[in-house]
């Protein structure tokens, strides 16, 4: 009997230099849906159109699997794995802002490094 070849939905919160290596590395790792979500309306313009990530590692093209969302509600809607690559400092402030759109029930990756020096 086969395994359950079930597609799931990742989603690369945040684009900079390590959101854009872990979608990288998702899309290769993977026949997944992959979305990058971005502030920026201009990067996921670029990410849709070129493959590009305009602002960080403008030699290393995406992968075609990969789409980007400005709209973060949008970008996390029907997500399987939430991948935060978000950094450490405005992480509180994403999460009280944010948490309404997250999905029960789905995994969410912390990969943000550092500390929060006022809180500790």
């Amino acid at each position: 009997m086969e395994p359950d070849k079930k597609k799931s939905k990742i989603v690369i919160l945040g684009a900079g230099s390590y959101g854009h290596a872990m979608a990288h590395v998702a899309s290769h790792n993977s026949t997944n849906d992959i979305v990058i979500w971005a502030r920026s309306k201009e990067v996921c313009e670029s990410i849709n159109k070129n493959h590009i990530n305009p602002k960080r590692f403008t030699d290393t093209p995406l992968s075609q699997k990969i789409v980007a969302c400005n709209n973060l509600e949008e970008a996390v809607k029907g997500a399987t794995i939430l991948v935060h690559c978000i950094p450490t400092k405005p992480t509180k402030k994403f999460f009280t802002s944010n948490l309404k759109y997250f999905p029960n029930g789905v995994f969410y990756l912390v990969t943000s490094k550092g500390i929060i020096v006022e809180s500790h």
